[in-house]
């Protein structure tokens, strides 16, 4: 078996080498595509997949190759001889998905919420299969086509979805198990027996920029800040600036909650969104992205006792690590939503995947700068069963087995086997 695994950027690895891992640890030959007609520069720029950055794998090592752009892939896959290729974006244009499907069977898989790259009509038709975390998400993808209009309740491009989805899991979580939560502790220099609170800064630089973030939840003079709002005609603001409910002020809530249950800070950040002053200088840690295999924010979960975030999809990497999170939410006007499906996934809704008892909380600013403090860890308890329920939900397994289930299912694709018969320990499917 030959497959391909597509790379446009390095932090695709967070989500595939685990895949990769598990293919090379079968025998299967592996060829890793990094697109080199991505950015060098710009704000996303310091993740173009350059062929040396490829991480080291426990099983093997793959090959590497470059192409240039999605049009140019098809004609690559067909010289290589690739029996599959695992992408997380399928083709957006018809030419190419048409001529990608004759160059190899196509494998989609799901990257968070953003369902469209995989599901989404041309590709959709020209792939073989797509894998999903959980039936939970198919349902939402379907939604979310029908609001868009590309799909109707049971047309044929309904029914092209259901299927071709296939519930393997979450992959990347594959790798939490192979992590020493003592040995992490040692290389961050976490002193023995201390609890930890892991710190996701608000994002200002890669969400949208609004009047909110800019004026209201950013740090700065108030005076300054409040002409700003003024002059943007966004005076419904002023009461949430005037309250001080800004990005310094939620600092010190973090950091007074670590002090009160003797807690070290550790916060994770990324190259795109530095960490403010005010933040490193009462931070015990700040950690970026040093290697995507193991994935840094899988490290850090190794070792945390609570992750606290501003709506961060890694609420589902800390439920699958068994940490219990605590979402900061803004007011999804603020933040700039604009897509349908935003409103579905970040909702404090009991039961979404932000606030799910016994597993994620959810606060919104002005509780969180008032009440954290006072908060004991204790407060954010995981329990076992309302675990397993939001793992069988949004995540469909919890045994670190989502990348065997993917290749079960592209092996039997290859074979012209029917997924549907599998043995449900090894592949899910969802419309059968």
């Amino acid at each position: 078996m030959r497959i391909g695994v597509v790379i446009e950027r390095n932090n695709y690895y967070r989500l595939l080498a685990p895949v990769v891992d598990a293919a090379l640890a079968k025998g299967w030959e592996v060829v890793c595509w990094h697109d080199y007609a991505q950015p060098r520069h710009g704000i996303k720029g310091y993740e173009f997949p350059a062929v040396e950055a490829a991480p080291r794998f426990r099983h093997g090592t793959p090959v590497v190759r470059t192409y240039e752009g999605s049009e140019r892939l098809p004609d690559a896959l067909a010289k290589a001889g690739i029996d599959a290729v695992v992408s997380i974006v399928l083709p957006s244009d018809p030419m190419v998905a048409e001529r990608g499907a004759l160059a190899a069977r196509w494998i989609g898989l799901q990257y968070a919420a953003e369902l469209s790259n995989c599901l989404m009509p041309p590709g959709i038709f020209s792939a073989s299969l797509v894998g999903l975390y959980s039936g939970w998400w198919l349902e939402f993808g379907l939604r979310y086509l029908r609001e868009l209009g590309v799909a109707m309740a049971d047309d044929d491009t309904e029914r092209e979805i259901r299927r071709k989805s296939v519930v393997v899991g979450f992959p990347e979580l594959d790798q939490f198990r192979d992590l020493d939560p003592a040995e992490l502790r040692r290389h961050w220099q976490i002193p023995a027996g201390k609890p930890v609170v892991a710190f996701l800064p608000y994002p200002f630089q890669s969400n949208a920029k609004t009047p909110w973030s800019r004026w209201v939840f950013a740090s700065g003079p108030q005076l300054w800040r409040r002409l700003r709002l003024r002059l943007a005609r966004e005076r419904r603001l002023e009461s949430q600036l005037l309250c001080g409910w800004d990005d310094l002020a939620m600092t010190c809530a973090v950091r007074r909650f670590c002090d009160a249950n003797d807690a070290y800070l550790l916060v994770k950040a990324r190259a795109k969104d530095p960490v403010p002053a005010y933040l490193r200088r009462v931070a015990d840690r700040v950690v970026y992205d040093d290697g995507h295999y193991p994935a840094t924010i899988l490290r850090v979960l190794g070792v945390a006792d609570l992750c606290v975030h501003f709506y961060s999809a890694t609420v589902l990497e800390a439920a699958g690590c068994g940490v219990p999170g605590l979402s900061i939410c803004p007011e999804l006007p603020d933040m700039g939503i604009s897509l349908a499906w935003q409103p579905w996934v970040f909702s404090r809704d009991e039961g979404s995947a932000f606030q799910f008892r016994g597993v994620a909380e959810t606060m919104a600013i002005g509780e969180a700068i008032e009440t954290l403090p006072k908060k004991r860890l204790a407060d954010f308890p995981i329990d076992r069963a309302a675990r397993e329920a939001y793992v069988t939900k949004f995540l469909g397994f919890g045994d670190g087995h989502g990348s065997l289930r993917l290749l079960d299912a592209v092996r039997a694709v290859v074979e012209g086997r029917s997924l549907f018969g599998a043995s449900p320990s090894h592949v899910g499917t969802q419309g059968a």
